[in-house]
């Protein structure tokens, strides 16, 4: 069962590094025609990566690290990492990812947030993280 987990990861990884490396491709290639991007009238476009984060203090900082060296110098990407609350009643005397971030100094970038849900339990997480990044943006 451990493993289908793993697998299952890895395919979401994967997914992840697949995509933006097709928008790093793209954006290399492309000649910024405007008008075949503003269908709307509108030519601002923004990015918003989600990095849910569970008992990830032994690979979060590398992981973070490596998503800074990538949009140095692409400024319409933002970089939400979501911890839980989960973690503080699972794992009493250990230290929480959430507690672990905020001593990182990449949060001082503006384009890296984070966002800790509070409860520990509820179906309403998805809402909770729409409300969050509205306000943060």
């Amino acid at each position: 069962m451990l493993n289908l987990f793993y697998i299952i990861i890895a395919i979401e990884l994967f997914t992840i590094f697949y995509n933006l490396f097709k928008f790093f491709i793209y954006k290399i290639r492309s000649k910024h025609n405007y008008e075949t991007l503003n269908y709307a009238g509108n030519n601002d476009f923004h990015i918003c990566v989600l990095i849910p984060c569970y008992r990830e203090i032994k690979v979060i900082k590398k992981t973070l690290e490596h998503f800074k060296k990538i949009m140095a110098d692409m400024e319409n990407i933002d970089f939400y990492v979501i911890t839980t609350e989960k973690e503080k009643y699972e794992n009493n005397s250990e230290q929480t990812t959430y507690h672990y971030l905020l001593g990182l100094d990449i949060f001082e970038n503006s384009h890296f947030h984070i966002l800790n849900y509070p409860t520990c339990l509820g179906p309403i997480y998805s809402l909770f993280l729409k409300e969050k990044i509205k306000t943060e943006r």
